[in-house]
């Protein structure tokens, strides 16, 4: 049995105004308040405080009408009908006369959860209270019960609970979005907070994406991030805490951005954290996502999300394998790298067999898995896939570990350098035909020149490589190729006016990226009209490096959106 004293409620915040501050920051825009729990509700009911901001880690405990809740909820609803004093909560009052949870969040969500029935007492819940006026004491009995019971069978303890039961506030006014979010991360320092968490915390169009798409708690989310079995994930083996979903959501667009494991910005998907929070910050690629070609990636991003989570929902990624971050991560890459191929999501969307798609791959993951010299040393690259099937090796900077190696299967379902994504998705790539795969009705390489544009190419450009000025003639035409200026991968289509006969070593150094005067040829070639204004906006007169994704992403929507 516990004793708690029921001061009255004017008494007891006359006992609080005692400890208000006599001095203040005269600037300050913090105010410490105390506000009862009819006051709190009321403000909830009326849609004023804003319990999950952006900026907040997710909640992911399932309240539902009528439920139990966890067993430290409970707790929690028990020790604040004794009355005990729970931690403060700090709020943001914004611009419109709203508030936000700054920290506190899980407290807050919980007690409020409970006084609208959606989590119960803890069992043996005992409870005497005195009223400080007469003295007298009364005690409940109040184990097991929801908000509304408690109120049915002891109706005077709605008043009492609501004009006794005090939040302690401290309001934060007259914030900028991107100061809230230093406050929430100052406040949460202390907290367990991973790097996925705080990056959440940016404001920006990204973290307000991968919310949307990856949180547990987000109603948009893609199912295999969100369906849950009691508290654990139903089809992945990833924490519903620390915003493991969000990250998923976010890799995939990383992946895209940096357009795939054969472009020299792709960085791999180990040791993201700077490359993640650059593209979470990145004026550049924010805006760019509020462009047609910014929403036409969305939308992407939407479709390899979709059909990963068909796969993933399907079934195991083997007979005693679960779906685990790492195998994910490889599932969208290879998505991503198939629409490559056929440069059209929408079309492979529709035409996709998550069931076949998945067969297929545990056959292919088992062929390569069998193979005794199909082995992995960390940090060696990879160039290509010989006629015998055999990963062609590539020098590195780095050094190869030869002291170590893994086989296909366990660097599959493991890391996501970018090593481990060219062991991996080479094979799966090579000869990669749609049919075996679950695909039905796709066009065959459409990024590829027909031999008609290579040969109007070659009049264009006088036989010579346009890169080089050597004579392709001189060369074995297995040496020399038809590329994309405006790289496909970032929206260059495959006609004559963006294409060019390159030497393949130019090819190799090239990958993905252009130049200021790749543009310039191009313009001249599609007879662009406000071509001066465009190379203004890439400053082409001074730089000397070449185009960065991004740019060469709005230079394709600005010279082919009409084409």
């Amino acid at each position: 049995m516990s004793n708690v004293t029921l001061l009255d409620g004017a008494i007891r915040f006359a006992t609080i105004n005692e400890f208000k501050r006599v001095y203040l920051e005269k600037h300050s825009n913090i105010q410490n308040q105390y506000w009862t729990l009819r006051k709190f509700l009321d403000y909830y009911h009326q849609g004023k405080i804003n319990p999950s901001p952006k900026f907040q880690r997710p909640y992911h405990y399932v309240d539902v009408p009528w439920g139990t809740g966890e067993i430290w909820q409970q707790h929690l609803i028990g020790d604040v009908l004794k009355l005990k004093p729970f931690q403060k909560i700090h709020l943001r009052l914004t611009e419109d006369g709203f508030y936000e949870i700054l920290d506190g969040g899980h407290r807050s969500r919980t007690i409020l959860a409970f006084f609208t029935n959606k989590i119960r007492t803890p069992k043996n819940l005992i409870i005497t209270l005195v009223n400080s006026e007469t003295g007298i004491e009364t005690e409940y009995d109040l184990s097991d019960m929801s908000w509304k019971q408690i109120t049915d069978k002891h109706s005077g303890l709605e008043e009492i609970y609501q004009t006794s039961i005090y939040f302690d506030l401290t309001i934060h006014s007259n914030i900028s979005d991107d100061e809230a979010e230093d406050i929430f991360l100052t406040l949460n320092d202390l907290h367990d907070m991973s790097a996925a968490d705080k990056r959440n915390a940016i404001n920006s169009y990204v973290s307000d994406l991968c919310r949307k798409y990856g949180a547990v708690d987000s109603s948009e989310a893609f199912k295999f991030l969100s369906e849950k079995v009691g508290q654990k994930l139903a089809h992945i083996g990833l924490k519903t805490t620390k915003r493991e979903t969000d990250e998923i959501v976010s890799l995939c667009m990383l992946y895209m951005k940096q357009g795939g494991f054969t472009s020299n910005e792709c960085t791999g998907l180990d040791s993201t954290a700077g490359p993640l929070e650059e593209m979470y910050r990145s004026e550049e690629f924010n805006e760019f996502l509020t462009t047609k070609e910014g929403i036409q990636f969305i939308k992407n991003l939407e479709i390899i999300l979709s059909m990963t989570d068909r796969v993933v929902r399907t079934g195991k990624i083997g007979a005693k394998q679960n779906w685990k971050k790492g195998n994910i991560k490889k599932v969208f890459c290879l998505i991503y790298e198939i629409g490559l191929i056929n440069q059209n999501w929408q079309t492979l969307d529709k035409s996709f067999n998550a069931a076949k798609f998945l067969e297929t791959l545990r056959d292919r993951i088992t062929l390569f898995a069998g193979k005794k010299s199909f082995k992995h040393n960390p940090h060696q690259r990879y160039e290509s896939i010989d006629s015998d099937g055999r990963m062609v090796k590539k020098t590195t900077s780095k050094k190869v570990n030869k002291g170590e190696e893994y086989g296909y299967r366990s660097v599959f379902n493991g890391g996501a350098r970018i090593d481990d994504l060219e062991f991996t998705l080479m094979p799966l790539l090579d000869g990669f035909d749609f049919e075996s795969w679950g695909f039905s009705k796709v066009n065959k390489n459409p990024r590829e020149f027909s031999q008609q544009q290579r040969d109007e190419l070659y009049t264009i450009q006088n036989g010579l490589c346009r890169k080089t000025g050597k004579k392709l003639s001189d060369y074995p035409q297995s040496e020399w190729r038809a590329d994309h200026i405006i790289a496909y991968t970032y929206g260059g289509p495959t006609e004559v006016y963006n294409g060019q006969l390159i030497l393949n070593e130019v090819n190799r150094n090239k990958s993905a990226g252009c130049d200021a005067d790749d543009v310039k040829y191009v313009c001249k070639l599609v007879k662009y009209s406000k071509t001066q204004s465009l190379l203004d906006i890439l400053d082409a007169d001074n730089r000397t490096t070449a185009l960065t994704p991004d740019e060469i992403r709005m230079v394709a929507g600005m010279l082919f959106t009409n084409k």
